[in-house]
């Protein structure tokens, strides 16, 4: 008998709902993505946020990563990926979506020698991204965080349920009312203990 360690995962999503503070929530989702550069399973996968913010909640996300973590690969807070081949699938989940289209937004690039040598990832933010893109069909386990936008409060509910089950989801909005109503968090399929 050997022990062993089994780590769960999935692509957890975040649900900004109209009603959010778009500030408080993108500090938060920026530090729950950035501990331990994104290596979590809980860790936030990707963010629907409504099209008419999407790019001001995305500068406000990279604002608070360059805050907490700075752009200096020699910050002891932000961790260094597990591995060099680790690090070149997440090169190649952005290349790949970068190919397909998204625009990126990040401090630096990743093939910076600064940042490569000790394995850290720039934190990323991924904007455009789409459902052929391998970033949206992978866990990543990483330092990118997609974001996309939704016109219809049903389209978050809608796009979850038409993808596996996520191990965790987070909604961010003012008031009980509000995640039932707005973002139709009650009707997100859930898991059942057999």
């Amino acid at each position: 008998m050997t022990p062993v360690t089994l780590e769960l995962g999935g692509k957890s999503p975040a649900i900004i709902d109209r009603s959010a503070d778009l500030a408080q929530a993108a500090e938060r989702i920026a530090y729950a993505k950035l501990v331990n550069a994104g290596q979590t399973c809980i860790a936030p996968d990707y963010v629907l946020v409504p099209k008419a913010s999407l790019q001001d909640f995305a500068d406000k996300v990279q604002g608070h990563m360059q805050r907490m973590f700075g752009t200096d690969p020699d910050n002891k807070d932000y961790t260094s990926v597990v591995s060099d081949r680790h690090y070149a699938r997440l090169e190649g989940l952005v290349a790949d979506a970068a190919a397909k289209g998204a625009r990126i937004m990040q401090a630096t690039t990743p093939d910076n020698p600064a940042w490569k040598s000790r394995r850290k990832f720039p934190p990323t933010i991924l904007l455009g991204v789409t459902p052929d893109m391998t970033v949206m069909q992978e866990e990543i386990f990483g330092p990118l965080l997609p974001i996309l936008g939704y016109q219809d409060a049903g389209e978050p509910v809608a796009y979850i349920n038409k993808h596996d089950r996520p191990l965790a989801l987070y909604w961010f909005g003012r008031g009980r009312c509000g995640a039932r109503r707005g973002a139709g968090a009650h009707r997100i399929r859930r898991r059942h203990r057999q």
